[in-house]
């Protein structure tokens, strides 16, 4: 105990953990946990700007683009759990960003998706164009911005590409328009399907 009153006398004096350790024989780390159990100010503050500092690091190193795990490499951590809980508290986490992202990709998405239909082009044409797999993705976006293209379809473009060789479920989708209203327009036309054949 009484080399504890002396390290923080000479901790008062000014001098550094290196000079102190120095000069009562043990090391600086110890040095530094009987200062901080003394309840040296400095030492506490010493490490709120270490940990400021590191925080600050992390959330740099995260907006250049660094992953979890090479932020923790980077600051020489031996696990991404303290980058994981910094960028969660930043409101930066893997899944915040990324929901984010999906959120912008799918309005410039959206308006393409309408500038083409503004155009005249085909659901399945937009999603040709677009790379999207499903002509119905198109309507969907057209729904989550509150267009409605359900006007009446063209029986006679129906018809045609009936007699084409199209399915019902392709006139549908070459149109963008729904099953039920092609197979409308084939009644009709007096071209519906028997009941039971479904194409």
């Amino acid at each position: 105990m009484a080399n504890n009153a002396k390290i923080v006398e000479l901790r008062r004096s000014g001098k550094s953990f290196r000079q102190i350790a120095d000069e009562v024989g043990l090391s600086k780390e110890r040095v530094r946990q009987i200062l901080d159990a003394e309840g040296d100010p400095w030492t506490a503050r010493a490490r709120k700007r270490s940990i400021s500092s590191r925080r600050t690091t992390v959330i740099r190193l995260f907006h250049k683009g660094l992953s979890q795990e090479a932020i923790a490499e980077e600051l020489g951590l031996r696990s991404r759990s303290y980058v994981g809980r910094v960028l969660r508290e930043e409101g930066l986490s893997s899944r915040t960003v990324q929901v984010a992202k999906r959120k912008a990709w799918l309005m410039s998405l959206d308006a393409d998706i309408l500038a083409m239909r503004k155009q005249g082009l085909s659901f399945k044409t937009i999603a040709e164009r677009l790379d999207l797999k499903n002509p119905m993705l198109v309507s969907q976006s057209l729904a989550r911005q509150g267009v409605i293209w359900r006007s009446p379809i063209d029986r006679d473009e129906v018809v045609r590409l009936r007699h084409e060789g199209l399915t019902p479920k392709e006139i549908s989708e070459q149109l963008g328009a729904s099953r039920r209203q092609v197979l409308y327009a084939l009644q009709q036309a007096n071209l519906a399907q028997r009941r039971g054949k479904r194409t």
